[in-house]
């Protein structure tokens, strides 16, 4: 088992930390009642999310296995700032990392992943 890192930051090719808008749920008095809306809230794009995104990518035809395995790596890592990962799950996250990204944030996430000890 080794320990990955996953609150490491994602940067672009400016050595610049990368951001991404998401959705955020909250709570605003709107005419006098509490309504919930959602808002775009920036965050810092880390290890983890790049690894979630990668998990949970849908191309389409995948056997009922390895929706399963995607879908329990991804409650492993998904929130966390650290997780165990055999050396199973580090190559084949590798794997997809591969599939899923452009060669400089793919290059870079395996990078990171070298890194683990």
């Amino acid at each position: 088992m080794k320990v990955i890192q996953l609150n490491q930051n994602i940067l672009d090719k400016d050595g610049v930390i990368v951001k991404a808008k998401s959705p955020v749920k909250v709570m605003e008095e709107i005419e006098g009642k509490e309504m919930e809306i959602e808002r775009l809230e920036e965050k810092v794009v880390t290890l983890g999310a790049m690894l979630c995104k990668a998990l949970l990518r849908n191309d389409g035809g995948k056997p009922e296995e390895e929706v399963v395995k995607r879908y329990n790596l991804n409650k492993k890592i998904y929130g966390c700032e650290a997780a165990e990962l055999t050396d199973e799950e580090l190559v084949y996250l590798r794997g997809l990392v591969c599939e899923a990204f452009e060669i400089f944030f793919a290059g870079q996430i395996l990078e990171l992943l070298d890194n683990v000890k």
